[in-house]
């Protein structure tokens, strides 16, 4: 998870989540508690109401 966090780009629009890619960058604190939240989640196979209601949007191919 730390990787992919590291690999976002700066000044970048947030997703559905309202969540800038700067804020999780610079806020190493939070990694721990996002990763016990997804293990959770895992382990008890129970999602979250909030987490059904994001929108998946597939990324446009190149040439279309």
């Amino acid at each position: 998870m730390i990787l992919a966090i590291k690999q976002l780009k700066n000044g970048k629009a947030a997703g559905v989540d309202n969540v800038q890619p700067e804020l999780l960058k610079t806020a190493d604190s939070i990694i721990p508690y996002l990763t016990r939240v997804c293990n959770l989640v895992w382990q008890h196979e129970v999602t979250p109401v909030d987490w059904r209601m994001g929108a998946i949007i597939s990324p446009p191919r190149k040439g279309i």
